[in-house]
């Protein structure tokens, strides 16, 4: 059977993942996962942690964004996180919007690398920030 418990606090990787994403100034927070790990954003889906940050470069270079979470639910396998992230055009600073996500991390076994990492977003006014 498999336990997931909601934590009291959110772990730093997670907090480090959202930071980088953010800033787009990557660090270590990518070294969590494994060297195929798919990220599967919407309909897109990237391999790799090189490609996941350029991904990221490439939809968030426009963007003032941050990333909050609300809660994180993990198991031995598996991390759910549900937050939202508030974001505007660089361009548009006064035109914000906040878009819930919800992130899901899966891993081969306890202990190992990420290997998927599925994002769900929305609903998003997409005309104040594409």
């Amino acid at each position: 059977m498999h336990t997931i418990t909601l934590l009291p606090q959110t772990p730093d990787w997670i907090d480090a993942l959202c930071r980088e994403i953010d800033t787009l100034e990557f660090t270590a927070a990518f070294d969590r996962f494994s060297a195929d790990a798919v990220l599967a954003f919407g309909v897109t889906e990237v391999t790799g942690a090189a490609a996941m940050q350029a991904f990221f470069v490439k939809i968030d270079s426009p963007l003032d964004i941050k990333h909050r979470i609300l809660e994180v639910w993990a198991g031995s396998t598996t991390t759910f996180v549900r937050g939202e992230a508030e974001m505007a055009k660089k361009q548009s600073p006064e035109t914000r919007v906040v878009a819930p996500f919800m992130w899901l991390f899966r891993q081969d076994h306890e202990g190992g690398p990420v290997t998927h990492w599925h994002v769900t977003a929305g609903p998003l006014a997409t005309e104040n920030v594409l």
